[in-house]
C-alpha cells in the first residue's frame, strides 16, 4: 500500500477502522483478500445461511468496468451472435442471446423512473376515463 501512501500498521494503531473498511471495500474482486475470504469455510457457511431466493441480478462494478471489460463484453456478444447464426444455418433453433450485464448506476435508475413517469402521464392523458 506504500504506492498509495497508506501505512496500514499506522492506521491500525490509530484505530482508523472506517478508513480500513473503506479500503477493503475498494479492493478489486480479483484480490488476495477476496480469495482468502471466499476460501474461508466459516465465511462460506455464514454466506450460505444468509442467502435468499431474491438475489438481485449480477452486474459488474463500474470501477472495474474499464475498456478491457467493454471489449470483452463485445467479444462475448459477437461470439454468441456467430453461434446463433451457425445454429440457424444448420436448421436448428438458436438460443436467445442475453446481453452481458453492464454496470448499474443511480443515473440509469433515475432515467428509467423519469421515462416511466412520462409514459404513465401520456397514458393517463390518452385514456382519461380508464379505470386504474
Amino acid at each position: 500500500m506504500q504506492v498509495y501512501g497508506v501505512d496500514l500498521s499506522r492506521w491500525w494503531q490509530q484505530r482508523r477502522w472506517k478508513s480500513l473498511l473503506e479500503l477493503i471495500d475498494e479492493l478489486p474482486a480479483a484480490s488476495r483478500f477476496n480469495e482468502a475470504i471466499l476460501n474461508d469455510r466459516e465465511f462460506a457457511k455464514e454466506a450460505v445461511a444468509q442467502e435468499t431466493g431474491d438475489r438481485p441480478e449480477w452486474a459488474p462494478k463500474i470501477s472495474e468496468f474499464d475498456l478491457h471489460a467493454v471489449l470483452l463484453r463485445d467479444v462475448i456478444q459477437a461470439l454468441q451472435g456467430v453461434q446463433a447464426a451457425v445454429i440457424a444455418a444448420a436448421g436448428g433453433k438458436p438460443p436467445k442471446i442475453v446481453p452481458y450485464p453492464a454496470p448499474k448506476t443511480a443515473l440509469e435508475e433515475v432515467r428509467q423512473e423519469a421515462l416511466q413517469e412520462w409514459a404513465d402521464d401520456l397514458i393517463s392523458r390518452l385514456t382519461p376515463h380508464a379505470v386504474r
